[in-house]
């Protein structure tokens, strides 16, 4: 499948990947991991442009800076070795070819899951100058496949004994990953975790009265609630959220359903444990509540972006 980005530079990022799955592959697997993309192109100057701007932004609402994308280099054509990457940047500078920055992409063209986007400009000046629009285009195409890829992998080895707990439990339905169990569970509240000792990823799923889903709102009703269900090993412990380091709230549509995304850091207060949260908030208007799930981690001295974005692909799925 390819589509374009360009003329104007226009840049839309509403993509469907999720979609486009099915059927047997016959292409091999990729190769790397998640958010790690190979940029590469005939011309150093463009590729180390887009090299810089790609692994500029660091993740929101982490405890330690991590980039949103990690970026590895290449100079000169696709070789047998590097087209299987799993997220490939093919930059060309043609001034025949083209008038204007353009950006279009393909999925598995080589491998799978793999996506290949390839950015062609007249000259290294040009694409200099709409680099800024480039780079939030390039970098929105591969979080937006990766958020894509887990959510396919998910419904391919979620649990779905966990899952039809949760649907017993709350109505909804919800890829849960394997390996996180229920911890504790109330009428309104259900804690999942794996309890891995080293990096240990965590499902919350609750739900309060009424109909506002204001990033205000879920915060405070996430701090009452998490109060009560959430305590520590001595009284006066209990997890709460980082005020100050609240890093994104907003709300979103997502397959055509309003709901309110919050990132940050939870803390317990009383102790020294802490980290990364990501909270989704969909309205349940029938049954006037909002239901809540969110995922968080404890990683101390680990790095975190790839946990709580699988978390956040399995947040995606609550319907």
């Amino acid at each position: 499948m390819m589509r374009f980005f360009g003329g104007s530079m226009s840049l839309v990022l509403v993509l469907s990947f999720a979609g486009c799955d099915g059927g047997i592959s016959i292409r091999p697997k990729s190769g790397g991991h998640p958010y790690e993309v190979l940029v590469t192109g005939e011309d150093p100057a463009a590729v180390a442009l887009l090299k810089n701007i790609i692994e500029k932004d660091a993740v929101p609402g982490l405890p330690q800076s991590e980039p949103k994308i990690d970026v590895s280099t290449v100079n000169g054509e696709i070789g047998q070795v590097i087209k299987y990457a799993r997220n490939m940047v093919v930059v060309v500078i043609d001034g025949n070819e083209y008038t204007a920055t353009r950006v279009r992409y393909e999925r598995n063209v080589f491998a799978e899951p793999q996506i290949t986007i390839y950015v062609g400009a007249p000259s290294v000046e040009r694409l200099k100058a709409d680099l800024e629009r480039t780079g939030r285009t390039v970098s929105g195409l591969i979080e937006r496949f990766e958020t894509a890829t887990a959510i396919s992998e998910l419904k391919k080895t979620s649990d779905r004994k966990v899952g039809k707990e949760v649907a017993k439990s709350f109505g909804v339905d919800i890829y849960i990953p394997m390996g996180l169990k229920p911890v504790r569970r109330s009428r309104h509240f259900m804690w999942l975790s794996d309890n891995s000792a080293t990096s240990m990823r965590n499902i919350c799923i609750y739900t309060y009265v009424g109909t506002d889903m204001s990033p205000e709102t879920v915060i405070v009703k996430r701090d009452s609630i998490l109060r009560v269900n959430m305590p520590g090993e001595t009284d006066g412990m209990y997890m709460r959220t980082e005020r100050k380091a609240v890093a994104q709230a907003a709300g979103i549509v997502e397959n055509g359903q309003v709901r309110t995304v919050v990132k940050g850091l939870w803390q317990m207060e009383g102790d020294a444990m802490g980290g990364p949260f990501v909270a989704h908030a969909v309205a349940d208007s029938v049954n006037g509540r909002v239901i809540v799930a969110e995922g968080f981690v404890y990683a101390p001295g680990k790095k975190k972006r790839n946990i709580i974005k699988q978390l956040e692909a399995a947040l995606y799925t609550l319907k």
